[in-house]
This record gives C-alpha cells, structure tokens and sequence, in this order.
C-alpha cells in the first residue's frame, strides 16, 4: 500500500510539473502577445491597491484609462479583462483577482451577452459552444489556455478554472498544447520573451488599457443581412448585422448567459462586494439592444445596480471601430465613470495617500498624455508633424533617428531646423549629415537630449550601452536597423526612419520611414 501511494504521489508530481513546464513555455513564447495581456498588470500590482476592477472584455480595456481616472478623481482601478472572452472566464478571472485585491467596486462589461448576435464571430462561437468553428490558433486557444497563462503558478483556482472552460466552452483537445500550437514563434524568442515570462515589463504602466487614436468612418461600417452562418464564419470586426423583424422577435438571452451573470452574482454576494452590470457604448446593432434590455431586466429583478451609458458616445467620432472607443472616446468614457463613482461610492482619493501601496498609479501621474502622444505618432503621415509630437515626450521614451540614402526634395531646410530645436539634434554627426544629404546617420534622443549620434557615408553599425542595456544601429544597403538589449526594436527603409521606445515597459511603441525623396506634403 505505502509503494502504490508513493507511485500516485509520484506521478502526481510529475504531472504538477509538466503543467508548470507548458505554462511557461507557452507565456514565453507568447512573449506577451496573449490574449490576457490586458490582465497581466493586476498579478504585478500591490496588494490591496485596487479599489475598482473594470471586468469583461476588450470593451473596457480600449474604454477606461485607468490612470486619468487616478489624476482627476484618486480612484485606483485596473483591467480584469480579455480580449473577447465570455463571461465563464469572466467569473474566473474576477475570483483570481479577489485572492490579491480588496475591492470597493466591481463593473462587470455584459457585452458577452450580445452573442449569438453581435458584430465578433468569437463571442457568437463561444456562446454556442462551437469549438469547430474557432479559426486555427485563435480564440479556442486563446480563451482556456490564455486564461490559465494569465493565473498565477500555484494559483488554487488554477486546475478548477481550466476544467470548467474545457467543459463549458467545449474547447478543442488540441488547444491544450500551446507548445505546438506556437511552433512558429520558436525563432522569435529573444531577451524581452524572458523578461515578460518573468513579469517585468507588463502592462503595469497604463493597467490593461489599450490607447487606440483612429476614428470610425462610414466606409468601414460593414453593414449585411445577420444569419448565424455568416455571424460563425466572419472573421474581422466590423460587421454591422441587420434583422428582420422576425428574426428580432426571436432575440433571447442564453440559458448559459444567465448562469453564467448568476454565478458572477452570486460570487460578489458572497463577499458582500458591489457590483455594477453596464453595457460600454458602441455602434450595437437592434439584436444587441434587445438583449442588453434584457440584462437591465435581469438587474432590475434580483436587485442588482445597471447603469445606463452615455449613448452619445456610441457616435462615429468617439469610436476606433464599430465595437472600441478611441483615445478621445475612452476619456470621456472614463469622465462619466469617475463622476458617477464619486456620486454613488465612498471612495477615498488615493491622490491625498503616501501609502506605498498606491505608488504605480502616483509615480505614473500624467503618463497618459505621453502614452497618447507615442500612440499617436502611428497616425501622423508627415515627417515635420511627426517630428513636433515626438518632441513631447519626457524621459521614459527613447526616439531612435535615423536616415539612409540620399535626401531629396522632402528633406527641408525646415525640417532639419526642426529636428535641431525640437529634438535636440545639434552634433557634429548631425551637421555633416545635414551638409551631405546623403549616407547613413543615427541617433538616440531622450528627453531633448541627444544621447549618442553617428554619421557614415556608406553605412554604419555600432553599439550604445544606455542605463544597463545595448542599443545596436546597423545600417547600410538601403536599410538601418536598430535592436534594443538583443530584441529587435525598428527597421527603416531609405529615407528619414524614427522609432519610439517606451522604458516603462521595455517595448517598442511604434516606428515609421518618411520617404525623403519628394516634396514634403
């Protein structure tokens, strides 16, 4: 008898193992490209610091910013969310989130509850429970075993969560091996996977919010009769689904939506905690409606707080898309939510704190103006434009400058003056660059201060050691390419290339070439 329990106990540790082993490989070769990456920032915060979870899907991280809503009202809150995951998932999430933090208010995003009808083929198959219809490697994959990345080692729901996504949600067998599945990314593997595996540059600066500045056009709003067919087979946000009007008299909650806010209920009952059901604005179609009329109902009958949105900004111009609110949405999105927090709450005002606890919100005071501007950059189609915004940015950003080739009719005498006054460029590289017009030059700036900068007639390659890592320029051939402690951090085609590297979370933001040739428009 003792042998056959040293065998269970054996083979029981075995398996503990092997499940750590393909946890980890599948986060580091995610190398935070997951579909809980919104999330990621809760694991890594202070305990006890949050007073406010938003919870749900993609709805809030690309509509609350978490920390304007700390530099104008003192509230604390971060993302328990994932990319469109359903509420099963919610509900684990939120139980993971309640063993580290101690929050005053939970806001649960019921968009889940829009499937089978809404615009995201993923929320329609995870309702209906259709694994067969989860596109290769995507949401099948991503919403179990995402999930399971996203809670901790040694997490005591850990096994629980995996077993009732498995069951719930019918996940394919395959999407349990995530080592396979990602077999691709082995040769993307460098330093930065290792720092994400080990949590060192998550998402604690903006806390799960996504920035996004684009705004909705008429030309992007897809709009096609709704079968169930082609709501399970669209691949891409942005189908506006018309109905019939019998079709819309067919329009019901799930059973499985039901118990799954039941189970989401009855969890912040048990810990006495408040909970708010809410529908985040966006262009929802008539089917939708319905059935966030019937959530309202849901609330109203078993005594739980449903707050009405701000229809205004479901318009056009608040909107990135038919289903995510921009920068400018997500604001005022984030205005509405402070003020009506503040109305119904006792919330202290964390801002009047010395506490350490509150520290990533208090040293990141501001930070979302940096951030948007970074973000912005993506959007900004002229060299001098770029130039003037990148020069906002403060200290935690490094700008990679850089120039290959002949400069052209579009490399003004303007647009030099500016990289001088704005960005600080005043070096002999850059002032032989300037009287050349021509060959390889680089340079990183930081803060208006130009921290190393070269000039080559045919192409240069050298190394920078910055603050305990390297920064490599390598250039020539029509190309410059620059890496950032052995991760590759930009690669400018002929022209005037410039990229911006954020040092709160160790990432590249976003880099562009400007082509130098013609006429600056």
């Amino acid at each position: 008898m003792r042998r056959k329990g040293i065998f269970w106990l054996k083979l029981a540790v075995f398996l503990c193992l092997l499940a750590g082993l393909m946890n980890l490989t599948g986060t580091l070769l995610d190398s935070g490209d997951d579909i809980m990456q919104a999330a990621s920032a809760l694991n890594h915060l202070p305990r006890n610091s949050v007073d406010v979870f938003w919870l749900g899907t993609s709805h809030f991280h690309m509509g609350v910013v978490p920390q304007h809503l700390y530099d104008a009202y003192g509230i604390t809150s971060t993302m328990v969310t994932g990319n469109a995951i359903g509420l099963i998932a919610t509900y684990w999430e939120l139980y993971e989130a309640l063993l580290r933090q101690d929050p005053k208010v939970v806001v649960l995003d019921v968009y889940p509850a829009a499937a089978p009808y809404c615009y995201h083929y993923v929320a329609n198959a995870i309702a209906l429970g259709l694994a067969s219809e989860y596109p290769d490697g995507n949401t099948a994959f991503n919403t179990a075993t995402g999930l399971a990345r996203w809670l901790p080692l040694g997490s005591p729901v850990k096994p629980a969560a995996i077993v009732d996504l498995f069951l719930t949600q019918r996940i394919a067998d395959e999407s349990v091996l995530q080592i396979a599945r990602l077999h691709s990314r082995y040769g993307d593997i460098d330093r930065s996977s290792f720092r994400y595996l080990w949590g060192e540059n998550r998402l604690t600066q903006s806390f799960g919010y996504m920035y996004s500045n684009e705004t909705l056009t008429e030309d992007r709003i897809n709009r096609r009769a709704y079968t169930q067919e082609a709501a399970l087979e669209t691949y891409e946000n942005g189908f506006f689904w018309t109905f019939t009007d019998e079709q819309l008299d067919e329009v019901r909650l799930l059973d499985t939506t039901v118990e799954a806010l039941d189970r989401i209920v009855s969890l912040c009952q048990s810990r006495d905690l408040p909970l708010v059901l809410y529908a985040t604005p966006y262009m929802a179609n008539d089917a939708e409606r319905i059935q966030f009329e019937a959530v309202a109902r849901y609330c109203q009958e078993r005594g739980i707080s449903w707050v009405e949105g701000p229809e205004a900004l479901a318009s056009p111009e608040f909107l990135r898309d038919i289903g995510h609110l921009n920068h400018e949405g997500a604001i005022a999105h984030t205005d509405f939510w402070g003020q009506y927090l503040q109305a119904h709450y006792d919330l202290p005002d964390r801002r009047l704190s010395d506490d350490a606890r509150y520290a990533p919100w208090r040293d990141n005071a501001g930070s979302d103006d940096q951030l948007h501007t970074a973000t912005c950059l993506a959007n900004v189609f002229e060299a001098s434009e770029y130039v003037r915004q990148a020069a906002t940015l403060g200290e935690d950003y490094l700008i990679f400058v850089s120039a290959e080739g002949a400069m052209g009719e579009g490399a003004t005498e303007a647009l030099f003056d500016l990289l001088r006054d704005t960005l600080g460029l005043s070096s002999d590289a850059f002032e032989t660059w300037r009287a050349a017009r021509d060959g390889t030059f680089s340079a990183i700036v930081r803060g208006g201060e130009v921290l190393q900068a070269r000039y080559a007639a045919q192409g240069l390659d050298y190394t920078l050691s910055l603050d305990g890592f390297l920064v490599r320029f390598m250039g020539g051939g029509g190309t410059v390419q620059w890496t950032v402690d052995g991760a590759r951090a930009g690669h400018g085609l002929e022209g005037l290339s410039f990229s911006v590297y954020s040092l709160l979370d160790e990432s590249l933001i976003q880099f562009g070439t400007f082509d130098m040739s013609l006429p600056a428009a």
